[in-house]
């Protein structure tokens, strides 16, 4: 059975294909053994070309922080990965320029943990160190989260990598 097919049965019978927000969702699936052999999930790639945060779990976002952003004067334009100067102020770039990065770690305790992390790094590779070692890049909510992180940053005079990239990248 194709994606197409896999989705039009799945909208007949239950409610949709399954979708996988996080880690928990993903081993949810596989425990529950549904998943024994290859199978259709509910992600497909679109022609949108918008940006998205690399933290994707629902649960951390209240309605219209998705959407917040803070972009430079003419900016976005070339590049697919998000950056914050220390003007807090956020511009794009290619995903292979290597720049320090904010990761966030939600495993501290309820209190948003910004960690700035003094290593150059593509993005890709900030990325997997900021799961590996805390929870991901960070996600950008609102005014006040640019403040704080920007606050963070400003002293050491360097742009870092945000959680921030362009679909059409992945």
């Amino acid at each position: 059975m194709n994606w197409t097919d896999a989705q039009s049965y799945c909208r007949a019978h239950y409610t949709d294909l399954a979708t996988v927000d996080d880690m928990e969702d993903q081993n949810r699936l596989i425990t529950s053994g549904s998943v024994d052999v290859l199978s259709w999930i509910g992600l497909e790639k679109g022609d949108s070309m918008k940006w998205h945060w690399s933290l994707a779990g629902r649960r951390f976002y209240r309605e219209g922080e998705t959407e917040f952003r803070n972009w430079d004067t003419g900016t976005p334009q070339n590049g697919n990965c998000a950056f914050m100067s220390t003007a807090g102020l956020w511009n794009n770039a290619s995903c292979d320029d290597q720049h320090h990065f904010i990761c966030y770690d939600g495993k501290q305790d309820t209190n948003l943990t910004y960690v700035l992390v003094q290593e150059s790094k593509t993005w890709i590779d900030a990325q997997s160190y900021c799961r590996q070692h805390h929870t991901d890049l960070v996600s950008v909510r609102n005014q006040t989260e640019n403040t704080e992180i920007d606050q963070k940053i400003s002293l050491r005079g360097l742009p870092v990598w945000i959680g921030l990239f362009l679909d059409s990248w992945i």
